[in-house]
C-alpha cells in the first residue's frame, strides 16, 4: 500500500510538472516576459509554502535589488510593463505572506496568531481612514488600498510575530546581510573615485560627486549605510570585537559619499542617546569615551567633506524654498489642517503613491504642481493630509508602541552577544528612522518598513519563544 501510495504522488507530480509546462510554452509563445515573471511566481509560491520563515526573511535581498533590475532595466531599454512588475512586486508580496500564514493556521486544531498592542490601535486607525473617506467622497477602493499602504509596516510585523525563528538562523542572516552591504558599500566607493561600470555611472549633485551603489539613488544608499552603520556599531557594543568596529566607520563613509545628511544626523543621534543611557544596557563606560573620541576623529579626517555637504544644502534649501518639493508638500499640509484638520482629506489624496497614480485633484487645490515621484517625499505631512491630526496621534501611539518593544528586546539578558548587539543596533536604527521620517517615507515604503519593522517582530518573536521554553540566548 506504501509502495502504491508513493507511486501515485510521483505520478501526480509529473502531471503537474507537464501542465505546468504546457502553460508556460502557451504563454511563451505570446509574451516572453509574462512567461519568465510565472516562472518566478511558481518558484515563489512554492518557497513560501514550504519554508515560510526562511523565504520571509531573505525577502530583504529581493528588495535590496529591486531599485537596481528597475534603474538597469530603464537603462537597458526594457518594456515599461516589466519595470511596473518589478516596481510593484513588493506590495504583493505580503499578501502571499498573510496568505500562507492564515492557511497554515486553519490546517491546526486551534488557531494560534500572536497578539501584539498594534491590534487595538491599527483597527482604529483603519477606521479613522474609512470616516475621512466617506466624509470626503473618495473612491471606497482607492482608499482601501492607501490605508493598507499606509499600516504596510504592521502587516509586515505582524507576519514576522506570527513565523517561528532559530537564533542560530538570525545570526546567519544578519551576518549575510551585511556581508552583502559590505558588497554595496565598494560598488559605490568605485563610484566616487570615478571607476563606472556602463549600468553603474557616477552622478553628481549641485556640483559634488556622490554614490549610490546599486540603487540607483543616492538617497536609498545613504539609508541603507545608515541602517548598517546602526547594527555594526550594535554589534561592536555588545561583543566587542574590533571587526564590526571598523565596519562601523566603512558605513558611515558610506553615509558620507552618498551625501545624505539626514543618515548621518539619525545615526549619530541614535549613539548619542545609547550612551546616555550607557548603564541601562550594559555598555561599559570606556567604549562611551571612545566613541565620542570615534566621533571627534571622523569630523577631523572627513570635515572638508562635511563642509560640501554643508553647503549643497544651502544651495538646495537656502536659496528658494519655496520651489522646493519637500517644502510645498509640508506647507499644502498645513492648508488642509487649517481647512481640515480632524480627519485631512482623506486616503489616497496628498503625498501618498495612490495620490500620484490617481492623480489627485487636491494638488490642484492647493496650487501645487511638479514632477510625479517628489509628491511622495514625505511622510508626516502626507498623514496630516491624508488622515488630519487623528491620524498624525495614532502614528504616534503606534511608533511609541515599537518603540516600547525595542526597549522590552533590549531589556532581555542574552548569552548570544551578537543577538544582543542587533538589539541595540534596532534602539539606534529606531531614533535613525524619526530623522528619516521628515523626508522619507520610511514607516510604509517596503525596503524600510521591511528592516524596521520585520526586524522588531523577528527579535521579539526570538525572545518570546527562548521565555516559555526557557532557552537560552
Amino acid at each position: 500500500m506504501a509502495i502504491k501510495s508513493h507511486n501515485r504522488i510521483i505520478n501526480n507530480k509529473i502531471i503537474y510538472l507537464f501542465l505546468i509546462t504546457v502553460l508556460l510554452g502557451i504563454f511563451s509563445s505570446l509574451n516572453p516576459i509574462i512567461t519568465l515573471l510565472l516562472v518566478i511566481l511558481i518558484f515563489a509560491i512554492v518557497m513560501f509554502i514550504k519554508n515560510t520563515n526562511y523565504t520571509f526573511i531573505y525577502i530583504i535581498f529581493f528588495l535590496l535589488l529591486q531599485p537596481a533590475i528597475t534603474y538597469n532595466g530603464e537603462t537597458l531599454g526594457l518594456s515599461n510593463l516589466f519595470i511596473e512588475l518589478i516596481q510593484r512586486t513588493d506590495e504583493f508580496v505580503w499578501l502571499f505572506f498573510l496568505i500562507i500564514i492564515i492557511i497554515k493556521n486553519f490546517s491546526k486544531s486551534k488557531w494560534e496568531f500572536n497578539k501584539s498592542k498594534f491590534d487595538l490601535i491599527t483597527p482604529i486607525l483603519i477606521i479613522t481612514g474609512i470616516v475621512s473617506a466617506i466624509i470626503n467622497n473618495v473612491s471606497v477602493f482607492w482608499a482601501i488600498i492607501a490605508i493598507i499602504l499606509t499600516i504596510k509596516g504592521i502587516i509586515i510585523y505582524w507576519i514576522a510575530r506570527n513565523i517561528s525563528f532559530k537564533e542560530k538562523s538570525i545570526v546567519i542572516f544578519f551576518n549575510i546581510l551585511f556581508y552583502f552591504l559590505v558588497i554595496c558599500f565598494f560598488i559605490g566607493l568605485l563610484q566616487y573615485f570615478g571607476i563606472n561600470t556602463p549600468l553603474l555611472p557616477q552622478t553628481s549633485r549641485f556640483g559634488i560627486s556622490i554614490a549610490q551603489s546599486i540603487f540607483g539613488h543616492h538617497g536609498v544608499f545613504g539609508f541603507i549605510m545608515g541602517v548598517a552603520s546602526s547594527l555594526s556599531i550594535g554589534v561592536y557594543l555588545s561583543t566587542r570585537d574590533k571587526k564590526w568596529l571598523i565596519l562601523f566607520f566603512i558605513f558611515m563613509y558610506g553615509i558620507l559619499i552618498s551625501s545624505v545628511r539626514r543618515s548621518l544626523i539619525g545615526v549619530s543621534l541614535g549613539i548619542l542617546l545609547l550612551f546616555i543611557n550607557y548603564k541601562m544596557y550594559g555598555i561599559k563606560k570606556n567604549d562611551v569615551y571612545l566613541g565620542l573620541f570615534i566621533v571627534i576623529l571622523f569630523t577631523v579626517l572627513f570635515s572638508s567633506r562635511l563642509s560640501t555637504i554643508t553647503k549643497s544644502s544651502k544651495l538646495e534649501y537656502g536659496v528658494n524654498t519655496a520651489n522646493v518639493p519637500r517644502y510645498l508638500l509640508y506647507m499644502g499640509a498645513i492648508r488642509i489642517f487649517q481647512d481640515k484638520p480632524f480627519l485631512g482629506e482623506g486616503p489616497g489624496t496628498y503625498g501618498s503613491y495612490v495620490s500620484v497614480i490617481t492623480k489627485s485633484k487636491v494638488y490642484d487645490k492647493l496650487g501645487i504642481n511638479f514632477w510625479g515621484p517628489f509628491y511622495t517625499d514625505t511622510y508626516w505631512p502626507y498623514i496630516l493630509g491624508e488622515y488630519g491630526i487623528i491620524g498624525i496621534f495614532l502614528i504616534l501611539i503606534i511608533l511609541f508602541i515599537l518603540f516600547r518593544k525595542i526597549l522590552y528586546i533590549n531589556s532581555f539578558k542574552y548569552k548570544n552577544k551578537f543577538i544582543k548587539g542587533i538589539g541595540l543596533g534596532y534602539f539606534i536604527l529606531f531614533i535613525n528612522y524619526i530623522i528619516e521620517s521628515i523626508a522619507s517615507q520610511v514607516y510604509c515604503c517596503s525596503l524600510p518598513a521591511f528592516i524596521l519593522f520585520a526586524g522588531v517582530g523577528i527579535m521579539e518573536s526570538l525572545v518570546l519563544r527562548v521565555k516559555n521554553k526557557d532557552i537560552s540566548l
